[in-house]
């Protein structure tokens, strides 16, 4: 799997030698993901598409035998939902094929992908099982480890942050659900000692994510769902950003306070004030289609982002219509509050 540069088109190739589950799980998260180049890399101006490349091994010569294989191949592309396939063809393990041969191979992968049109990557227990056996390596292997905070996951698929003062590593994920919703994972790790690990990890998951509102203290108990892509160490506690998706028609991202000093981890604390109001969270709810940005400036001790209006006046209220307008709010600090600002210059003098 490798990512090739281009300006405004990156793809995701995925070649098929593999396991079933392994190509599903890899095509379904990078397609659930719009904003995987915004999570991942801060680019704001790309939209990735995932390309599946037919079997890379050994062809058949028999000619059915080869149209089984494409046949299959192409099921592992049309269930996650691969953006586009690369076709092969029954004579692949004769030489070049014939335009005859190319038609052959392309309509067999027509049908398959037309048969399961709609249809998705069924949810199973190996799959669970798989999920839980994970999260208990990870934070086994967090508590015994005191290079944690500097180790690579090794998987461009799963988020991973560490707070600047290196006492907090959060690592979160997420997955579709047949039926269309969308379920997260995290593992939060706090270690309070820098040269003997003292640590503390919490698994939480949301198995059917939801937009959180602005005024809820959430727990482990009752998450609502996000990936994390910036910690903010502030007065004793944490400031997460982050990003989710709770439906196929628009996004959301947060700026909240984790506390980490209950038994339980918490998410929400009332500094967020906007007028004369006071909330646990910021939550910005925009188009599935747009990206929005929302970074901290360390500098200033702002957190900056792209303003949101709805695509007309008469959509006001549907965020599915809401995008960035070219302007740029603020959320600054003062005092024991973050206080919201609207329309600011962050242009450098």
């Amino acid at each position: 799997m490798f990512l090739p540069y281009s300006i405004y088109r990156p793809t995701i190739n995925l070649a098929n030698n593999y396991s079933t589950d392994s190509y599903a799980l890899a095509i379904d998260n990078l397609n659930n993901d719009p904003d995987f180049t915004t999570y991942e890399f801060e680019y704001n101006d790309v939209i990735v598409t995932t390309v599946f490349h037919q079997w890379m091994g050994g062809f058949p010569q028999d000619e059915s035998e080869a149209m089984g294989l494409i046949s299959m191949s192409s099921t592992f592309a049309a269930l996650p939902g691969a953006t586009k396939m690369i076709n092969k063809t029954p004579h692949e393990s004769i030489g070049v094929p014939t335009k005859e041969a190319n038609a052959q191979g392309v309509k067999a992968s027509k049908l398959v992908v037309t048969l399961l049109e709609g249809q998705l990557f069924p949810e199973c227990e190996r799959l669970t099982q798989e999920i839980e056996q994970i999260k208990k390596e990870v934070i086994s292997f967090a508590k015994t480890n005191a290079n944690f905070y500097t180790i690579s996951l090794g998987c461009s698929r799963i988020g991973s942050v560490i707070s600047p003062d290196s006492k907090l590593k959060i690592i979160s994920w997420n997955y579709k659900l047949q039926d269309n919703g969308f379920a997260y994972e995290t593992i939060i790790i706090k270690n309070s000692n820098k040269k003997k690990p003292k640590v503390k990890a919490w698994s939480i998951s949301s198995k059917e994510a939801f937009k959180p509102t602005e005024n809820k203290i959430y727990n482990s108990k009752n998450w609502y769902g996000a990936l994390y892509y910036n910690i903010v160490p502030w007065k004793g506690d944490y400031i997460l950003l982050g990003y989710s998706t709770y439906n196929n028609i628009s996004k959301v991202k947060v700026i909240e306070v984790l506390n980490l000093e209950k038994k339980r981890p918490t998410f929400g604390q009332k500094v967020f004030k906007k007028g004369n109001k006071t909330f646990s969270r910021m939550v910005f709810e925009y188009s599935y289609m747009a990206n929005m940005s929302l970074v901290y400036n360390s500098e200033t001790k702002q957190f900056v982002f792209d303003h949101l209006s709805p695509e007309e006046p008469s959509m006001k209220g549907l965020y599915q219509y809401y995008g960035p307008d070219f302007s740029v709010d603020v959320m600054q600090e003062k005092g024991k509050y973050w206080e919201y600002k609207s329309d600011v210059d962050v242009r450098n003098n």
